[in-house]
């Protein structure tokens, strides 16, 4: 019996391979397979098998025999120019075409510009493949956060103990401190960091020696910083004097001008000096095992890696937690540089710019919802659009032309109108769309890619997308004609058909699902404009102080005047400060913010005692040992009864003498957090705070600006109203909105636009019978019916399904991003249908107006 290599190998063989190499090629591939058969059966069809595929080279397969390669050139330069003859006829429907896909592009590449600088942030540290960052996992009551925060002494102890270890630094943010130039006063928030700071990181230094944190009285400061202070000249060795938290100033000289590549970076630095000079504000027999640093960042040496540090840093974790057991450290995290701004949403203090991966998401899912509209726009249009065309179509079958030549013909105009779209949507995101987005967020969203592969993979992606999406179903659609039907005008085709509603359907679903998802995050933006901050916001201002002299000459002041209601100091400030607390109460120890306060803080800012009492500055013992907690402390400590219980907190024992109802400190998608308020000192005061009367407050701000440079004259005035606390929260809930609604018009607008080429290509298709029924007696509103009815119930229907998409979509981002139930009301419905009926009779109006204006006559004479 003789034996015989894989069937089908050798049948794919004989398939790809020339004929005149075919005889060589097998009779070599069958003597090895015999001869290694007697061997090994299964190796000798491996063998074989690897054979065939190692022979398919291009020189070794057999070309066509038609002449249809010789002319392929030829048949598409014929179909480029059928095309531009085609997009030259029909100028409106093409600009339809080409409008919506070019605005969807435009809403794609702007979000991937920004996706794509997101995820690529930091990648140009030269060694930031090397560099991470130390997370610790901090057991806070009965939870475990994620803290950016890691032992004070963990950065210096992994490099003198680990020969893995290239270099560390260790980054501590000291905010709010005044820095003075010649007369001019600034606020600023300043780095202290290790002299290695430039060696772990490649910020680029624009001006000064490579290693600018050497001597303790150096400070480096960004390029932008520089022009600030100095103007576009010099600023190496200026002086810069530096009021600290204590209020002792020192005089730093200007060492290094470095770029902070704020569009490559998610951490942004303005000044850095020496961390030297933190350690002699915090005083050095404080800094030990106990103190946290702001960030450690570790740069290990080529081929290590962090599980080389396993066992190590436990006997670390042992030390922290013996010299500070509030804070218990769990665990250490490496985090890559480059996942750090990925990730820092959920990290605790974290320097890098924080975005919410859900936001991400939720914009990507509306853009390519977007992109999705103006393809189905695209199909409906082309699809409905036969009839101008069906001769020319009947004419190339009958003489000659293929199936695949008829698709390949109707793929490239397709084509050529999404590659216009991409053009168009390019100029349009560069010029309008992404200095918008700019402008609407505290970001800088570069028109640049991460990669000019990145570009390539995003350009060529979205042509495949769009070309094969738009346009595959109609070129196969009018392929499909028999031409003697075509040409003897017996084909049937257009809107009538239960694909072509299908499609029409769907793309009301997107639109609605669109609009809706849309409108709601707008109202977003209402709900948390009437939220209850728990306190009364309004006719309140805070002024950052330094020490209980500002607090004397700020009370003397305003006690003064007429329109002021009251006034109170406080170490924290609700909004702008407070302070992580750990307490122990006899049942559990749990993490809440603490705001020690003076008398008459809560009075001043309104906030709302629910039981017990308030401080009273007659009570000896609420200066000593009273404090007040919000609602959700009681609830975190399972309290029924909480007034009179005793907590720990800070080596000291406190009674609870009053609950206030929950107010927020931190924005509202935050959960409200278990606070805690104690009295302390006029000498540990940092803010002023005052209530003026209805509309005066600005009078009395004003004043207090005026009078600033004899109260602090080393100080920069930093007053804010409290409506300002959650500014930033509110600005990027404003941005939403608008990019919302934005994105909402855009919708509507792509439905109307095919909505518009759909209808005036329907027209064109039943103007007979329209006139046949103008003459016959049927009048404006009759012919009105008949045209708007069949997309009225497509409308409802796809209301009905794309309304209870929107409304789940955005009860599950609720859920995702903001801790408390959030209302969803109803007058986006209202709206939206509002919006897409108006948009439907009058679209269907504006061609109504055709058949009123053309003679029936004249139709029927030329069919």
């Amino acid at each position: 019996m003789s034996v015989k290599p894989p069937r089908c190998a050798d049948k794919f063989l004989t398939w790809y391979c020339r004929a005149d190499l075919l005889e060589e090629i097998q009779g070599d591939a069958y003597e090895l397979f015999k001869r290694t058969h007697q061997e090994n059966q299964s190796k000798a069809k491996r063998q074989f098998v690897w054979n065939v595929f190692r022979f398919f080279r291009l020189k070794n397969i057999k070309r066509s025999k038609s002449n249809y390669s010789n002319n392929a050139i030829s048949m598409l330069k014929s179909y480029f120019i059928s095309g531009f003859r085609n997009i030259s006829r029909n100028v409106t429907y093409a600009t339809i075409n080409i409008a919506g896909l070019a605005i969807a592009i435009a809403c794609c590449i702007s979000i991937f510009l920004l996706i794509d600088s997101f995820y690529n942030l930091d990648a140009f540290h030269k060694n930031g493949a090397r560099i991470y960052l130390l997370m610790s996992k901090v057991k806070i009551g009965d939870e475990t956060e994620n803290w950016a925060r890691t032992p004070y002494l963990l950065g210096p102890a992994l490099k003198d103990e680990n020969a893995s270890v290239e270099s560390m630094v260790r980054i501590q943010k000291m905010g709010d401190l005044s820095i003075r130039y010649e007369t001019h006063v600034f606020n600023e928030t300043l780095w202290g960091v290790d002299s290695t700071f430039f060696d772990v990181f490649s910020y680029p230094i624009l001006q000064g020696s490579s290693n600018p944190l050497s001597n303790k009285n150096n400070i480096v400061i960004s390029s932008e910083k520089a022009i600030q202070y100095f103007g576009e000249g010099n600023a190496l060795g200026k002086e810069l004097s530096v009021k600290f938290s204590d209020n002792k100033i020192q005089t730093f000289i200007v060492s290094a001008v470095a770029d902070n590549m704020i569009d490559k970076s998610s951490m942004r630095f303005t000044f850095l000096i020496p961390i030297s000079n933190y350690e002699d504000q915090k005083g050095k027999n404080n800094i030990d095992w106990a103190a946290w640093a702001r960030s450690t960042f570790v740069l290990l040496k080529d081929q290590h890696h962090p599980s080389d540090f396993a066992n190590s840093l436990t006997s670390y974790q042992k030390l922290q937690n013996e010299a500070n057991p509030r804070f218990e450290l769990r665990d250490v995290e490496w985090i890559p540089l480059q996942e750090v701004s990925a990730r820092s949403y959920d990290i605790v203090d974290c320097l890098s710019w924080d975005l919410h991966p859900v936001t991400l998401i939720v914009v990507s899912i509306i853009v390519l919802f977007l992109l999705l509209l103006a393809c189905f726009n695209y199909m409906n249009v082309a699809i409905a659009s036969v009839s101008l065309r069906l001769k020319e179509i009947g004419i190339r079958k009958v003489i000659g032309g293929s199936k695949r030549q008829v698709i390949l013909q109707y793929m490239t105009e397709n084509f050529m109108l999404c590659s216009l779209a991409i053009v168009s949507g390019t100029g349009i995101a560069y010029f309008f769309m992404v200095p918008a987005f700019n402008s609407l967020y505290p970001i800088n969203v570069p028109f640049a890619f991460s990669s000019l592969n990145t570009m390539i993979l995003f350009f060529g992606g979205t042509l495949l997308f769009t070309t094969l999406l738009s346009g595959a179903y109609p070129s196969f659609y009018v392929s499909s004609f028999n031409s003697l039907s075509i040409l003897k005008g017996k084909e049937k085709f257009g809107g009538k058909s239960l694909l072509s509603k299908t499609m029409l359907g769907l793309q009301f679903v997107i639109s609605f699902t669109t609009i809706i998802f849309s409108l709601l995050s707008v109202s977003n933006r209402d709900y948390f404009k009437k939220k209850d901050w728990g306190y009364q916001q309004q006719d309140v201002a805070y002024i950052p102080i330094h020490g209980k002299e500002q607090f004397f000459a700020l009370r003397d002041l305003v006690s003064q005047q007429k329109n002021v209601v009251a006034y109170a100091g406080s170490e924290s400030h609700i909004g702008g400060d407070d302070e992580l607390t750990n307490v122990q109460s006899p049942e559990k120890d749990i993490q809440v913010n603490r705001f020690p306060i003076g008398f008459n803080y809560i009075e001043t800012m309104g906030i709302h005692l629910k039981e017990g009492r308030l401080f009273n500055a007659a009570t000896e013992s609420d200066k000593q040992t009273s404090v007040l907690v919000n609602e959700a402390f009681v609830k975190k400590m399972g309290w029924s009864d909480p007034l009179d219980r005793q907590v720990t907190f800070n080596g000291g024992t406190y009674f609870i003498i009053g609950v206030v109802y929950n107010f927020y400190f931190k924005d509202f998608d935050k959960i409200l957090e278990p606070a805690l308020l104690n009295i302390v000192s006029e000498d540990r005061y940092n803010f002023f705070v005052v209530k003026s009367t209805v509309g005066t407050l600005d009078q009395i701000t004003g004043l207090i600006q005026k009078s600033w440079p004899s109260i602090a004259p080393d100080d920069a005035y930093l007053g804010h109203s409290q409506q300002e606390v959650f500014r930033s929260f509110y600005h990027d809930t404003e941005s939403d909105s608008k990019i919302m609604y934005f994105i909402s018009l855009i919708a509507l607008a792509l439905a109307c636009m095919g909505l518009f080429g759909l209808i005036s290509y329907n027209l064109s298709r039943r103007m007979k019978e329209f006139s046949i029924r103008k003459i016959f007696g049927a009048g404006i509103p009759h012919i009105f019916r008949l045209m708007s009815q069949e997309y009225m119930i497509i409308v409802l229907a796809a209301f009905m399904i794309g309304s209870a998409i929107g409304y789940y979509l955005m009860a599950q981002l609720h859920e995702a991003v903001y801790p408390d139930k959030m209302p969803l009301p109803q007058w986006p419905l209202v709206l939206t249908i509002s919006m897409m009926v108006i948009s439907v009779l009058l679209t269907v109006a504006s061609q109504v107006y055709r058949v009123v204006k053309e003679n029936p006559v004249d139709t029927l004479r030329s069919e």
